[in-house]
């Protein structure tokens, strides 16, 4: 089973991913990305990590299951690399790292400007490629 999702900030589609059987945990960023999650960035937050807890804007640690005492930032990533927090229910289940140099600039800059925009998580087929649109319901290609 392919499963496929598309990034979209502002209507238009600025990343595509995908999960099949390969992946031990398939079935759990099905469900993650299929809520409507959202995605923070960390970068100001280096020891975040898919044990940790967010609430109204505060990230804690994971031995603060009550999330009385908010983490303070620290030292921030390296320029030129991008963290961020994918959040379900005040659970942090996933980091994406990206590594500039390890990518097309543009690719990373892209990437970096659609998470910093409270992007939305759409399932999709197979067929949705950065650079569609979508309008809420619908997917469209580009014109020409």
């Amino acid at each position: 089973m392919l499963k496929h999702f598309a990034f979209v900030s502002d209507g238009d589609v600025f990343y595509v991913t995908r999960f099949d059987d390969s992946v031990s945990s398939l079935e759990k960023w099905i469900v993650v990305f299929s809520s409507d999650p959202t995605i923070v960035n960390v970068n100001s937050y280096p020891d975040v990590n898919k044990t940790y807890f967010y609430k109204e804007g505060n990230f804690y640690a994971p031995e603060d299951v009550d999330m009385k005492t908010p983490l303070s930032t620290g030292e921030s990533v390296p320029e030129g690399v991008a963290r961020y927090a994918i959040v379900a229910d005040n659970d942090v289940v996933g980091i994406l790292t990206y590594i500039k140099e390890d990518m097309d600039p543009e690719e990373f800059d892209r990437s970096v400007a659609g998470l910093d925009s409270n992007p939305k998580i759409v399932p999709t087929d197979g067929n949705i490629t950065v650079g569609c649109t979508w309008d809420g319901v619908f997917f469209n290609f580009p014109v020409g």
